[in-house]
């Protein structure tokens, strides 16, 4: 039996559901033609798959064993398996694919080879579920581009921290492979936030080499295609993107520093995560001479200067905390969670430079073995047990000049 009638016959024993998708399939015709016959990694495709059309690897950084010290005080957030399972683990490789005619589709960049292989690491999706790309009834006929194409495409562009540690740092991957003057078009989200267009533009892509890869009905095939991994794994972020981003972004000399030391990041313009009976917390944050910012209303310049100058940044957990990326040595963090949503990235974000980390949980954490998308996103209570942890947190020093 085929590949194809294997994965066909498969569909069918799935259920009413897949079998009545089964059957549609069939008779859409051409359209079943162009669905994925299954999925590997890049890696698994170069190895075991015989292709047609030939697909090389460059690796770029290896993957590595990497063990994050624990955060240096907390409320036992941190003493808990949300922290405790990224504390020894292995760092993903950083690569650069090659595929002869390679198709992107949809508005996620999901990468499938001239054999209909999805190639599952280079393809996201957040949720639990199989790719969305198996369970379609039809998919699109791509558009043939004759020359080299890149993808910087994945999931979650409009939320700012995806967008900054899941896709600008594929740019560097393309100029470290000696690969990026070659490309003649980049393929890229939609661009709908001014943080995407001003961050492209300094990364020194070319506004006039974007292709947007508007809804589901997107596909492209490349004759020479150039898939980056996507940096990290999910709530990770490695040294060598932290690095780049600072390299590209930060002035090479610094300004003079005439903001606030201490910040709080609030979500007043957000929907979950705020925070709650907090006012006893409020008095002190002013007490202590803390200014309330709202990071999605500064420009990303503004952004970049008020967190390389703050000593002090605390706030509930969110894609403010993202920037904490400029700040020095030594400035102090300090992520409030719900304790149904605790996700430790800026925690391995601080260690990667340097910052003293500290968090606080609004109870104990639920599902602790739970997979971060059956988490509950709600509000965050506050209650005395803030106080501590605060005090310890606002009295340690600053950064040296």
């Amino acid at each position: 039996m085929s590949l194809e009638a294997n994965v066909r016959a498969a569909h069918a024993r799935r259920g009413s559901k897949a079998a009545v998708k089964s059957v549609l399939r069939s008779l859409v015709g051409s359209g079943w033609g162009r669905h994925p016959i299954g999925g590997m990694t890049v890696h698994e495709y170069t190895e075991t798959v015989r292709p047609t059309y030939a697909a090389t690897i460059v690796t770029i950084y290896p993957s590595e064993h990497i063990t994050e010290p624990l955060p240096r005080a907390s409320d036992g957030t941190a003493d808990t398996w949300r922290f405790r399972s990224y504390q020894m683990r292995e760092s993903a490789e950083a690569f650069v694919a090659q595929i002869q005619n390679g198709q992107v589709i949809g508005s996620r960049g999901a990468i499938m080879t001239p054999e209909r292989i999805l190639l599952t690491d280079v393809s996201r999706e957040f949720g639990p579920n199989q790719h969305s790309l198996f369970e379609r009834i039809r998919l699109p006929a791509a558009r043939r581009i004759d020359g080299p194409v890149a993808v910087l495409a994945t999931d979650g562009p409009t939320t700012y921290y995806h967008w900054v540690f899941d896709i600008l740092p594929r740019i560097h991957l393309l100029r470290r492979a000696g690969v990026f003057d070659q490309v003649e078009h980049f393929i890229v989200p939609e661009l709908t936030r001014t943080y995407q267009s001003s961050t492209l533009k300094l990364a020194g892509v070319p506004e006039e080499k974007l292709i947007e890869a508007k809804g589901a009905g997107f596909a492209i095939q490349a004759s020479d295609l150039f898939v980056p991994s996507l940096p990290s794994k999910l709530g990770v972020i490695e040294g060598w993107a932290c690095r780049y981003l600072r390299d590209l972004f930060l002035p090479q000399e610094p300004s003079k520093r005439s903001g606030p030391q201490k910040i709080y990041i609030s979500r007043s313009d957000a929907n979950i995560r705020r925070l709650t009976h907090d006012g006893a917390f409020q008095k002190l944050l002013r007490q202590r001479g803390y200014t309330e910012i709202i990071a999605s209303e500064m420009s990303f310049v503004q952004q970049i200067n008020l967190f390389a100058g703050a000593t002090h940044i605390v706030g509930p957990h969110g894609a403010g905390f993202t920037n904490i990326l400029f700040s020095r040595p030594e400035t102090s963090v300090l992520d409030i969670f719900p304790a149904s949503f605790v996700i430790p990235c800026y925690w391995i974000l601080s260690n990667r430079l340097g910052l003293n980390y500290h968090c606080y949980a609004d109870g104990p954490v639920e599902k602790p073995f739970a997979p971060y998308w059956d988490s509950t996103d709600r509000d965050i209570v506050m209650d005395d047990r803030i106080t501590d942890i605060f005090e310890q947190f606002d009295g340690l020093k600053g950064p040296l000049e």
